[in-house]
C-alpha cells in the first residue's frame, strides 16, 4: 500500500509540474494532502517521492563521502536536517553509514524529532550544540514540514 501511495504522489507531482512548473515538489505534496504528520513521516514521504522520481540522489559510490562531509559540518543533527541535503537517498543506506560512523539516534525531549549524534556524546552536549545553531534547511522546506491543511468552510464531519 505504501508503494502505491508513493506512486500516486509521484504521478501527481509529474502532472502538476507540467501544469504549474513554478510549484515545488513540497508544495505539490502539501496540496495532495501530505500534511499533519510527524516531521519524520513528512520527511520520509518526501524522500520516497524524490527517490521514485530519481531526483535528489547522491552519485553512486559517493554517499559515504558526502555523509562524512555533512557530519564534519554538523556533528549533531536532526533527521530532517540530514534529509534536506540527502533528499532521495535510501533511508537504510544512510542509517547503515551513520552506524558505521559510530552515530546513534536519540530522542531529546525539547526536539520534535529524533536527533543523531556520536555514541559517546552526552545528551547535555547534544542539547547545547543544537541550541547554538539555527535549523538547517530552507524556508520552503520548513513550510512543507509544518504545513497544516486549511479548514473547509462547508466541511461535514460524520462520526
Amino acid at each position: 500500500m505504501y508503494r502505491e501511495l508513493i506512486n500516486i504522489l509521484a504521478a501527481r507531482v509529474l502532472q502538476e509540474q507540467v501544469k504549474q512548473p513554478w510549484l515545488t515538489i513540497e508544495e505539490i505534496l502539501n496540496d495532495a494532502g501530505v500534511c499533519g504528520l510527524s516531521i519524520g513521516a513528512m520527511v520520509e514521504a518526501r524522500a520516497a517521492v524524490y527517490y521514485r522520481l530519481g531526483r535528489g540522489l547522491t552519485q553512486p559510490g559517493e554517499l559515504k563521502a558526502a555523509l562524512g562531509n555533512f557530519i564534519f559540518d554538523y556533528p549533531v543533527f536532526r533527521w530532517s536536517e540530514l534529509r534536506f541535503y540527502f533528499q532521495g537517498d535510501p533511508k537504510d543506506a544512510i542509517k547503515a553509514l551513520l552506524t558505521a560512523f559510530k552515530y546513534t539516534c536519540r530522542y531529546i525531549s525539547e526536539q520534535e524529532e529524533f536527533v543523531w549524534a556520536p555514541m559517546r556524546m552526552w545528551n547535555v552536549t547534544v542539547r547545547h550544540q543544537l541550541a547554538r545553531r539555527a535549523k538547517v534547511g530552507s524556508i520552503e522546506y520548513f513550510t512543507y514540514l509544518n504545513y497544516r491543511q486549511k479548514e473547509q468552510a462547508n466541511s461535514v464531519c460524520r462520526y
